[in-house]
């Protein structure tokens, strides 16, 4: 059997099996008897039989056939069997034309009597005679090429049809819709209630916890929790860490019987969501009573005695009731302890009536000023203090 091998070549070059299948050729590529060998108008192929006889060149634009006689002929005249100009340019224009189908350019392999058609017929094909050239033993890279017998069936472009087939790259997943950012959470918990008398500065009245499902715990500290706006105006509470704790404007609150308002907190997450809750701290009143302090004047002379003179003063309060006055009825003279009438309110100030400037002209000795603070709750308080006179002294009429 006769078979060819490519050792070298430019261009482009073919080969079609007698199914008319095309494939592509390139060097180490191994032509078959019987197939046909294409070569582009501007290429050439360089053939090396098998039994190491020689070598065949076939120029470009033929078609040539590999037979058993092609070893020992010699060279056919190319005007007699090459592919006719206008066959071979439609040939060309078919290897552009992407929707263009070879076969139906090129001839059918021949028929009849033999490989080469009769004695005396003509010839689709160009038969090559071996060169008179003999070469020493060849090595050449055959990696690339076709396997033997290998064919691929095209219908326009033997170069497309050579082409790999490349796998389409897989349509991407969508990506997953984000999450709608959640709302933060916040936990307010007043302590149990406490009594009036034990509230300090400091002391914790509420404590919370807050979270975000993003941001995690949310703190005071971080500035993510605060008081939720006009919750705090009186400035009763302030932050100590996740405590809640009273001032000195909401101890005297609860001093002064003062109910206190919620504690009620704002969170607010890195996105600018919130969430608020409030809790009331409680505590238990508890009266004390009243305070009182009366304060009598500097000893004074009897002469110098008037009606209205001031001679004692006072101050009184009580936790739950502020300031107390003899105005509204707070203080009183103790009972028992003005009977006489000496004295009177003046104000803020007790003052002598002219009951009290005759006791004083008589020589008698004044009674302390005393007095009673009375709260709110019926609760009392008493103090006194007592004013000095200097007594007159009258001349004696000289003997």
């Amino acid at each position: 059997m006769a078979t060819a091998t490519i050792i070298s070549m430019s261009g482009q070059a073919w080969a079609r099996d007698e199914a008319g299948n095309l494939r592509e050729l390139s060097i180490g590529d191994v032509l078959q008897e019987g197939e046909v060998l294409i070569t582009s108008s501007d290429g050439s192929v360089e053939l090396d039989f098998a039994d190491g006889s020689g070598l065949n060149l076939v120029e470009g634009g033929q078609q040539v056939v590999v037979t058993p006689e092609m070893a020992n002929e010699s060279t056919v005249a190319t005007e007699d069997s090459s592919v006719l100009d206008e066959d071979l340019e439609a040939l060309l224009t078919a290897l552009d034309d992407e929707d263009g189908d070879l076969l139906e350019i090129l001839d059918a392999t021949a028929a009849g009597a033999g490989v080469g058609g009769g004695g005396g017929g003509s010839h689709d094909f160009v038969r090559v005679a071996r060169i008179s050239e003999e070469t020493g033993s060849l090595s050449f890279e055959t990696s690339g090429g076709l396997e033997e017998g290998e064919f691929i069936d095209i219908g326009g472009d033997p170069s497309v049809a050579a082409a790999e087939e490349v796998e389409p790259e897989p349509t991407p997943e969508p990506e997953p819709t984000p999450e709608p950012n959640s709302t933060p959470t916040i936990d307010v918990t007043a302590v149990d209630t406490f009594n009036e008398n034990d509230a300090v500065v400091g002391q914790t009245v509420a404590t919370f916890t807050a979270s975000d499902e993003e941001d995690g715990t949310l703190t005071a500290g971080a500035g993510q929790v605060t008081f939720t706006p006009g919750s705090n105006g009186d400035g009763y509470y302030a932050f100590d860490g996740e405590n809640v704790t009273l001032t000195q404007a909401g101890v005297d609150a609860i001093n002064a019987g003062t109910t206190l308002p919620p504690v009620s907190l704002t969170a607010t997450d890195s996105q600018g969501l919130t969430a608020n809750d409030s809790d009331t701290p409680t505590y238990n009143a508890q009266n004390d009573g009243p305070t009182i302090d009366v304060t009598a004047e500097p000893e004074f002379n009897e002469n110098d005695a008037v009606v209205g003179q001031t001679v004692a003063t006072f101050t009184a309060s009580d936790e739950e009731d502020g300031v107390l006055t003899a105005g509204d009825g707070d203080v009183t003279f103790t009972p028992g302890t003005n009977d006489d009438g000496y004295y009177a309110f003046d104000g803020e100030n007790v003052v002598l009536t002219q009951d009290g400037i005759d006791a004083i002209n008589a020589g008698t000795t004044l009674p302390p000023v005393s007095l009673t603070a009375t709260d709110s709750g019926g609760l009392t308080a008493n103090d006194s203090d007592t004013r000095r006179t200097t007594p007159r002294t009258t001349a004696r009429p000289s003997t």
